[in-house]
């Protein structure tokens, strides 16, 4: 009976330990559609061209400046120009939220190199039943 007891607690503690070191990824409607393992290798790998691919014909970017609109064919330059001067070292995810149509991916970018971390928000729109980035914004951690 001693022994059960400890493998009962042993898994829960488990779990626990589990649920807390993850990370919060909460899943809503929108996000059963989307490859959210795709996105992090995409951005992991500073891969613009298969980040794109989900694009809005028009995607506002601020990439640690003002916000501005490009088209697509625009903002694959724009966000090669980024991935070029903050190297990826690799991107967490650290949140999905969604609301109604629309829905963010959160989570943090690590520069290669360096210790600096920046934050990166993607925001998508569910039209019919494709998703669309139509976002992208990174701002320092201070």
């Amino acid at each position: 009976m001693t022994q059960f007891y400890y493998q009962k607690h042993t898994v829960m503690l488990y779990l626990i330990t589990m649920f807390i070191l993850n990370p919060l990824v909460t899943h809503g409607q929108a996000t059963d559609t989307l490859d959210l393992w795709g996105i992090q290798t995409s951005i992991s790998e500073g891969n613009s061209e298969s980040l794109l691919i989900l694009a809005d014909e028009y995607l506002e970017l601020a990439l640690i400046d003002q916000p501005r609109r490009y088209s697509q064919s625009q903002a694959f330059y724009v966000l090669e120009n980024f991935f070029q001067s903050f190297p990826p070292k690799d991107f967490e995810l650290r949140h999905t939220i969604a609301q109604k149509n629309q829905w963010w991916v959160i989570g943090r970018y690590k520069i290669r190199d360096e210790r600096e971390l920046l934050r990166m928000y993607l925001r998508f729109t569910r039209s019919s039943s494709e998703n669309h980035l139509v976002s992208i914004h990174v701002v320092q951690i201070p």
